[in-house]
């Protein structure tokens, strides 16, 4: 969502907001290795707030490919941190910026979990109405998955596979993509499925309405 805060594993679902060491050495103007320093100092009182994630992560420069260590923090771990940390007026300010991110990570999962709510019944809605009308029939089956694909294609230019592996995911067959979705780009595949049931329901069949969403 931001360059600060970050669900693990990019899944907004599992409500799970993190930061993490490099992130705060690196934004509050502090050295990673100090940073790590008072992390393991003070390791047992961070772990009383939730298991410190340790991280090894790769990354291309010029002289190669490198490696760092980090360690993931959830709120309470890295409000912890600022206490061990000189209070610079850079520590500071991101410590300010920091509050305000998580706060606005907290209200985007509230949000996207309303969205969601809703956007789950008009997905029913389409599926049923794809089933009622023969067209998964007629698609020897696949018509759930392939107007899945097309809603997808319509609005992202990639169907289902290969808008999971553009995001670094990996892909399954039964995923629920929408739990890697943030709350703009829910409603907008919720009301490109509504549309895509009105559609149906008026008796145009997979091809005209591939044509009016104009994918190729």
């Amino acid at each position: 969502m931001n360059d600060i805060v970050y669900a693990r594993k990019g899944n907004l679902d599992k409500q799970d907001i993190i930061t993490n060491s490099f992130i705060v050495a690196e934004k509050a103007g502090i050295t990673h290795k100090a940073v790590k320093n008072q992390i393991v100092k003070y390791f047992s009182d961070f772990e009383e707030f939730g298991r410190v994630v340790f991280k090894k992560d790769t990354f291309d420069t010029e002289g190669g490919m490198q490696e760092h260590t980090f360690y993931e923090l959830n709120e309470e771990q890295a409000t912890l941190l600022f206490t061990y940390l000189r209070n610079t007026e850079q520590v500071r300010t991101f410590k300010k910026k920091l509050v305000k991110a998580f706060y606005t990570m907290r209200n985007e999962l509230v949000k996207r979990t309303e969205t969601r709510d809703i956007a789950k019944i008009d997905r029913k809605n389409l599926t049923d109405m794809i089933v009622d009308s023969g067209e998964h029939e007629r698609m020897h089956n696949k018509g759930i998955p392939n107007y899945t694909n097309l809603v997808y294609k319509s609005i992202f230019g990639m169907n289902k596979k290969q808008l999971c592996e553009n995001r670094g995911f990996v892909y399954e067959k039964d995923m629920n993509l929408r739990e890697f979705l943030n709350t703009e780009e829910i409603e907008k595949v919720r009301q490109r499925e509504v549309m895509v049931t009105e559609f149906i329901k008026l008796g145009y069949d997979y091809s005209q309405i591939k044509n009016f969403l104009k994918v190729k």
